[in-house]
């Protein structure tokens, strides 16, 4: 469970915007607010325990360890580098990590979609390259025997 997410906030969140965003969606879904709506009565039940995680230091320091355990992050310039230590121990923390890796590049205004797409292009570009070349040395051989 990733509480920031819950909360809607950054990892970098001040106490103040953790108590804030917590108090903003703790009135939007609490029970008495939607009486008959069990959907709202489990989301405010996660959104008090992850204000309970977040409005802790020491259990706050716990979560980010498991959250972010093997990811190590930088941004500059709106762009985004990772350094990964492959060590999951299922493919549940593979799935978290992900999550808080696409959580951690939206908190900075950079939209994974549109940067993995320039990459694709370069990469489609490089094969038709390839291939072009190869279809001309393979011509060009084939035309000499």
């Amino acid at each position: 469970m990733n509480c920031y997410e819950i909360l809607q906030i950054s990892r970098n969140a001040s106490p103040k915007e953790i108590k804030a965003a917590y108090k903003k969606l703790a009135m939007q879904f609490h029970p008495d607010k939607n009486p008959n709506n069990p959907e709202a009565a489990e989301k405010f039940k996660k959104i008090v325990e992850a204000y309970s995680i977040l409005s802790n230091p020491v259990s706050k320091q716990q979560h980010d360890k498991i959250i972010f355990k093997n990811a190590y992050f930088t941004a500059q310039n709106n762009k985004v580098s990772f350094e990964y230590k492959f060590k999951f121990q299922s493919a549940v923390d593979l799935s978290e990590q992900y999550e808080a890796e696409m959580a951690f590049i939206r908190s900075k205004g950079i939209n994974p979609n549109k940067e993995w797409l320039g990459i694709f292009f370069i990469f489609a570009l490089g094969l038709v390259i390839l291939l072009g070349l190869s279809l001309s040395f393979i011509l060009f051989f084939y035309g000499k025997l």
